[in-house]
């Protein structure tokens, strides 16, 4: 120390003895209530692919959203909350989601199910082979025969399948027989989608004339040209009333539809209101009538005329296995529109849109990072002193943080919990890799000499406002000290100390070395709340995880700004201007510790860091517990001197 210089190059050589206390894991991320976390969902298909989509899970035991409830217990659900990472699973669910499950999960008789299964599709491949190779040999099947050998290749219902629609209704728990189950299948399978029943006249006893396969033919032909035309010529679209546009899709059909089947979604606005005009045009009606073919895959036309009934229509094993193989291969929900339409690139674009943000906050919430940092300092070749509280978040949850450490002569190295004291607010870590030789690092060494008031001192640590790998040097007095409920004194600091430099060293020269005196562990500032006030803050906090006061549009936070207080009411949703207000008192109250306007802290003293180690060395039980013997001799202010092979650091630095 020369020329006022306070550290000298013995002083700077010991700063690499300090090292950032890293607390690494993923971070935590904000959760979305169900609604909000729907509405993300929704944004990543074709607007009400997947509403209709998800209504057919209310129909299974199979939930959408993790842990969700279906059914009857709707209501409780909607209390659920979701982070990212649900989101993200959940939309890659709905990606993977076939149309029609195959196999049967897990448990009693699925194996004999899905032998059963497998066996169906060798006999459908085996029949589809040799029609292949004589194909005027193959056989023919009604209706009910054919989609039945399709539907037993798969275990699971086909959506719009709800429970089995039995046609004569039993009480009093009669059982059902195997005709009662029969007739409700054909029931079933005649009354798929779009047909009520098939008509097998042309003329009826009013007179009045029922479709033809020709004026069938004639409407889709009608349908098709129209759609060409207004793909060549996007600015020229006919607008049809529901209607109007329903009964477009309703003739190109022989039967009738069932009563409540919705042809035509009704269309929403952006705030998911419907419009108060509703027009449609030949892409709605267009798909529309692909989404009612698509549900009757095998149904055609009668070979001659409208007299030959449905059941009576034949299929062969080319039609049952391309059946088969559009079901494998088709998804319950698909991730655009269809192409061709006009606003194909604007919901392309949008769906894109929200897909990314989703994938992007998925791997920033898995990623780990440093959550947070305090300081430490070496004491021997491999143990490290901290604030117990440095190390706070890794200890509530070991399996989700871990604790690393650095500085400019070391690499990130992991370490573990050797010993912690609550009370004393002290903990010891152990780093198998720390290999302080090659580093050229000297531990530095303790002294149970007191800090007195006036007396000069330097601390070393890592505030949060510094990005630098060297630990950063400032310099005060001992300005005094107070009692602690834990029964121990603290030292009084007037240092410029703030958050991150809790678990650094304090030092001063004795004797001509710079041996650490103390730990610095708080800064001082004003408590304005009281304990329950401080719990209030705390359940608030918890409720709002890491909602943001970004998430109200720009022009909300400047009219919340602008405004006086009794106009707030009519502008924003109660739960809106609630949820931000809390926001701003948790972002006020945990501005008072970083930017305290007072420059004192506190620090524990050297002798109770002494004593930590003392009683650390019978209650650690891992490896180089010798070396926290030598940590306590090297403490006694007569001893000067390291062991052979260390030096310390201002004996170190002088090489």
């Amino acid at each position: 120390m020369h020329n006022g210089d306070v550290l000298g190059d013995e002083g700077r050589k010991a700063l690499n003895a300090c090292v950032k206390v890293k607390i690494y894991g993923k971070p935590e991320t904000r959760r979305f209530d169900r609604e909000a976390t729907l509405n993300r969902l929704r944004g990543c298909y074709p607007p009400g692919d997947f509403n209709q989509w998800f209504c057919t899970e209310f129909y299974t035991d199979q939930p959408t959203l993790p842990n969700d409830l279906v059914c009857e217990y709707y209501r409780k659900s909607e209390k659920a909350t979701y982070n990212i990472v649900d989101i993200h699973d959940t939309l890659v669910k709905c990606d993977e989601r076939s149309y029609v499950d195959k196999y049967p999960r897990e448990g009693p008789g699925s194996d004999k199910l899905r032998d059963l299964i497998d066996k169906r599709r060798e006999d459908i491949g085996r029949e589809y082979e040799e029609a292949r190779n004589n194909p005027e040999e193959r056989l023919k099947y009604s209706s009910i025969v054919a989609q039945r050998r399709v539907r037993d290749c798969f275990v699971g219902k086909f959506p719009g399948d709800n429970k089995l629609a039995i046609q004569r209704l039993k009480f009093y728990n009669v059982p059902y027989n195997i005709n009662d189950i029969h007739d409700a299948v054909d029931g079933l399978d005649e009354r798929l989608f779009c047909e009520e029943y098939l008509r097998t006249m042309v003329e009826r006893a009013d007179g009045k004339r029922l479709k033809t396969l020709k004026d069938i033919s004639l409407n889709r032909d009608a349908i098709e040209k129209e759609y060409g035309e207004a793909i060549h010529n996007a600015g020229i679209n006919q607008k049809y009333s529901q209607s109007k546009a329903e009964d477009c899709v309703k003739g190109c059909y022989l039967g009738s539809f069932p009563p409540g089947v919705v042809i035509l979604p009704v269309k929403m606005d952006e705030s998911e209101i419907p419009k108060p005009i509703q027009e449609y045009d030949i892409f709605d009606i267009r798909k529309a009538l692909h989404h009612f073919d698509e549900k009757r895959a095998l149904d055609k036309y009668p070979d001659e005329g409208p007299g030959v009934p449905k059941t009576s229509q034949a299929y062969d094993i080319f039609d049952i296995k391309e059946a088969l193989d559009y079901f494998d291969a088709k998804k319950l929900c698909e991730k655009y529109a269809e192409e061709g339409r006009p606003e194909y690139d604007k919901i392309k674009q949008s769906v894109d849109e929200e897909r990314d943000g989703i994938h992007s906050e998925y791997k920033t919430a898995t990623t780990d990072i440093e959550i947070e940092n305090g300081s430490g300092f070496i004491v021997q070749e491999h143990f490290i002193i901290t604030n117990r509280h440095v190390i706070e978040t890794h200890l509530n949850d070991t399996g989700r943080y871990e604790i690393l450490i650095s500085n400019a002569a070391i690499d990130e190295l992991p370490c573990m919990v050797a010993r912690y004291d609550a009370g004393k607010d002290l903990a010891l870590l152990y780093c198998p890799n720390l290999n302080l030789e090659q580093h050229g690092i000297c531990p530095l060494q303790l002294s149970n000499q007191s800090l007195l008031p006036g007396m000069p001192i330097v601390c070393f640590g890592y505030p949060i406002s510094h990005t630098g790998e060297t630990a950063l040097f400032v310099n005060g007095n001992v300005s005094g000290s107070k009692e602690t409920l834990a029964g121990h004194s603290m030292i009084v600091l007037n240092c410029s100390l703030n958050s991150g430099n809790s678990g650094g060293p304090v030092l001063r020269w004795v004797n001509g070395q710079l041996k650490v005196l103390g730990v610095a562990t708080q800064k001082h500032f004003k408590e304005i709340l009281t304990l329950e006030e401080m719990e209030a803050i705390e359940k608030i906090r918890k409720s709002l995880q890491t909602s943001a006061i970004p998430d109200l549009p720009d022009y909300d936070i400047k009219f919340l700004s602008n405004s006086e207080p009794r106009y707030l009411r009519h502008h924003f949703n109660s739960v809106t201007l609630l949820q931000t207000s809390f926001l701003l008192t948790l972002k006020l109250y945990d501005a008072l510790e970083t930017n305290s306007q007072f420059n004192l802290g506190n620090a524990l003293p050297g002798k109770l860091l002494v004593d930590f180690i003392r009683d650390s060395i019978s209650e650690y039980a891992g490896e180089h517990r010798e070396e926290l013997a030598e940590v306590v001799e090297l403490a006694k202010d007569h001893v000067n001197i390291l062991p052979s092979g260390y030096l310390s650091a201002s004996h170190c630095c002088i090489q």
